[in-house]
C-alpha cells in the first residue's frame, strides 16, 4: 500500500482566477482612466473636489498593479503546491503535509496532524468545471484531553477534484479511526 496520497496544484487550476483577475484591471482602469480625464478637465474650475478625484484615479493604478503581481506570483510560485497525506506506522492516515514555494527562492511547509478527516467537499467555480479543476475542502478534527480541534484545509488547483475526491474517501475508508462524512451532493 502506498504511504502518501500527493494532491499537486497545476496551472489549469488558477485560469478563472486569472480570469476574473483581467476582468477587475479593465474595470478598474476604465474607472481610473475616468478620474484621470474628470481631473483634467476640472483642472480650470479649481473645485474643491478635484484633487480627490485625482487620488482616487492614482489609488485605482495602484490596485490594478497589486492585481498584476499577485497573479504573477499565483502564476510562478502557487501552483508549484504540493499537499501530502502521509500514513503513519500503525496504518493511519494522520498528517498533512503543503510545500510551496515563495520569492525569491523560499520554500514554506505547513503541516498539520490530525485523528479524523470528517468532511471532504469539492469546490468548483464555472470555469474551473469546463476545466475539470477545482479546489478539494478538508475538515479535519484533532482531540485533545478534554476538547477537540477541527481544522479547515483547502487545497487549491487540482486536477480532477472529484476523481481525488472518491480516491481520498476510498483510502480513507480503508483504515479504522477515520471516518469520512459523505457530502450531500452524492
Amino acid at each position: 500500500m502506498e504511504k502518501t496520497i500527493v494532491l499537486s496544484s497545476t496551472q489549469k487550476g488558477y485560469i478563472s482566477d486569472y480570469f476574473w483577475a483581467i476582468i477587475w484591471s479593465v474595470g478598474l482602469w476604465i474607472f481610473a482612466s475616468w478620474c484621470c480625464s474628470f481631473y483634467e478637465t476640472m483642472m480650470d474650475s479649481y473645485a474643491p473636489f478635484q484633487f480627490l478625484v485625482f487620488i482616487f484615479g492614482v489609488l485605482t493604478y495602484i490596485a490594478i498593479a497589486a492585481i498584476a503581481l499577485y497573479n504573477i506570483h499565483s502564476a510562478i510560485y502557487k501552483t508549484r503546491t504540493v499537499d501530502t497525506f502521509y500514513l503513519n506506522d500503525k496504518g493511519y492516515w494522520n498528517k498533512l503535509s503543503s510545500n510551496s514555494y515563495g520569492f525569491p527562492f523560499s520554500k514554506s511547509n505547513k503541516q498539520v496532524v490530525f485523528d479524523r478527516i470528517i468532511h471532504i467537499d469539492v469546490d468548483q467555480g464555472s470555469i474551473c468545471r469546463i476545466l475539470n479543476t477545482g479546489i478539494l475542502k478538508v475538515k479535519m478534527i484533532t482531540f485533545t484531553n478534554a476538547d477537540s480541534k477541527e481544522e479547515d484545509w483547502n487545497i487549491y488547483g487540482i486536477k480532477n477534484p472529484y476523481d481525488r475526491k472518491a480516491e481520498l474517501e476510498k483510502a480513507l475508508l480503508d483504515h479504522e479511526g477515520l471516518m469520512v462524512k459523505m457530502s450531500a451532493d452524492k
